[in-house]
């Protein structure tokens, strides 16, 4: 009996290495396609071909409109809902930032109309008491997307404008790679107050977690975390 007992841990314990091992392999591969998609996610909408419900509002951001509200989401640098009358910003909310090192530079340093004057996104996030510094948020590694065999990649989008006392709204999003999605498709959710879940699907999304995309910069992953 003990012997038996002893062939059987034997096997179990075998079976158990083996699933480790490749366990281990897929969430070090999933996690490679994170990193990936890190180094070129402010590149997702650089040159991509638009639906007409999407718009290109600056170099790397797409804008929609969804009734009252008109949204901006630059990934791997924040998303924005705010409301233009006459081309002026007369209401604005910060949904969340990433990358917040990367908020100043060409692109973040674009001035922008609002009804009180000209003002970037990083004078907008300084105001609403959201330090800018080299600090990167919560990267999950990817995994299967619901209902079908596309690896999506989530990102949180923390540090938005207050809502509430002592609270500020963020975002979660979605990456979901897709190679038959030409024209990105964005849906965004708001499941409980001040907190935000966007998906967005493209064929671009592909090549950023594959790296077919030349890496424009290279990252410090020092601060960079990942979820399994």
């Amino acid at each position: 009996m003990g012997r038996w007992c002893r062939m059987l841990l034997g096997v179990v314990l075998r079976v158990f290495i083996a699933v480790s091992v490749l366990l281990g392999c897929v969430f070090a591969e999933d996690c490679e396609l994170a990193r990936q998609l890190r180094e070129n996610e402010m590149r997702l909408f650089n040159n991509v071909e638009l639906s007409q419900k999407l718009k290109s509002s600056r170099i790397g951001c797409i804008a929609w409109n969804m009734g009252y509200w008109s949204y901006e989401l630059c990934p791997g640098r924040w998303v924005r809902q705010y409301r233009e009358v006459k081309e002026v910003i007369v209401e604005e909310y910060i949904l969340g930032v990433q990358h917040r090192w990367r908020l100043v530079d060409e692109i973040g340093s674009q001035l922008l109309q609002y009804s009180d004057g000209f003002y970037t996104l990083p004078d907008r996030l300084r105001s609403a008491g959201t330090t800018i510094d080299a600090e990167n948020q919560l990267y999950a590694c990817a995994k299967e997307s619901n209902n079908n065999n596309n690896k999506q990649v989530d990102v949180v989008y923390p540090d938005g404008s207050p809502c509430g006392k002592g609270f500020r709204r963020f975002s979660l999003l979605h990456f979901v790679c897709n190679e038959n999605v030409h024209y990105p498709i964005v849906k965004l959710k708001e499941p409980a107050i001040c907190k935000y879940d966007i998906t967005v699907v493209a064929s671009t999304i592909c090549e950023a977690m594959l790296g077919s995309f030349q890496a424009q910069i290279e990252l410090n992953d020092a601060h960079m975390r990942f979820a399994i």
